[in-house]
């Protein structure tokens, strides 16, 4: 029905155009503005290119993704003598989302918690709502890239698909950490710089993963709060972390 609708009204865009073009003031319509009007017409819901924004390079798809073959990638375990710093490192695009075997079962896990512990799983503060729907733009952009055989997200009506799961989720009604939690077996943390201190904040989170802490505790406080249990973090780490988030 929306298809429908969508090419009767790009066909009166056109009709419009050729009107304006023949009795219309001269340079009024254009073949570039017409091309304008349909492209917000019909992309009503399209994605901001978070590749251009951000600068970090779209990854490679993955067309003969196999979810049920999928195994993790080994990682390399700790070296001694282990020197505490902030390892950093160049983040590989084509791995920043990793997708396994366990997909199914970790995310059922996720949502069972979600509906056990609530607010120690997803919280957010107010003013964060802005920077988790563009975490979740991002996602699905890179989901849609990465795995495109699995998922897909429509511009037009603004349903995202996950074949995996066999769902769809309409992204302007459902929360975007909801939406994180449902479609991605990962922890997310935004953190926001506080106005009065000028420092880095954690305003909103889903997490299902962490060991020996929650989101209850840690939600509003500053990095250095946030880390005060990590031996040494203050003498070490403090000023680094902060100078390096701002």
């Amino acid at each position: 029905m929306l298809d429908a609708i969508a090419v009767v009204l790009a066909f009166g865009l056109v009709c419009i155009a050729l009107t304006g073009a023949v009795f219309g003031p001269p340079g009024r319509w254009t073949l570039s503005g017409l091309h304008r009007r349909l492209g917000l017409l019909l992309g009503r819901k399209r994605l901001p290119d978070y590749t251009k924004l951000t600068g970090v390079p779209a990854p490679q798809p993955l067309y003969d993704f196999d979810i049920d073959g999928a195994k993790p990638r080994p990682y390399r375990p700790f070296r001694w003598e282990y020197h505490q710093n902030m390892s950093l490192k160049k983040l590989e695009s084509n791995w920043w989302l990793e997708l396994e075997s366990t997909y199914r079962a970790r995310i059922a896990q996720r949502k069972k918690l979600y509906v056990d512990h609530g607010k120690l799983i997803i919280d957010e503060l107010p003013g964060s709502q802005e920077a988790s729907r563009e975490c979740m733009e991002m996602v699905i952009q890179y989901l849609c890239q990465r795995y495109p055989n699995q998922f897909q997200y429509d511009n037009w009506t603004g349903i995202f698909t996950n074949r995996i799961l066999g769902t769809k989720t309409d992204i302007e009604v459902v929360h975007p950490l909801v939406f994180l939690l449902d479609n991605v077996p990962e922890d997310f943390f935004i953190t926001q710089e506080d106005p009065k201190t000028g420092l880095y904040c954690l305003t909103a989170a889903v997490s299902g993963s962490a060991v020996g802490w929650n989101i209850g505790e840690k939600i509003g406080k500053p990095l250095s709060q946030i880390h005060g249990p990590v031996p040494d973090y203050k003498e070490k780490m403090a000023f680094s972390m902060d100078r390096h988030v701002r």
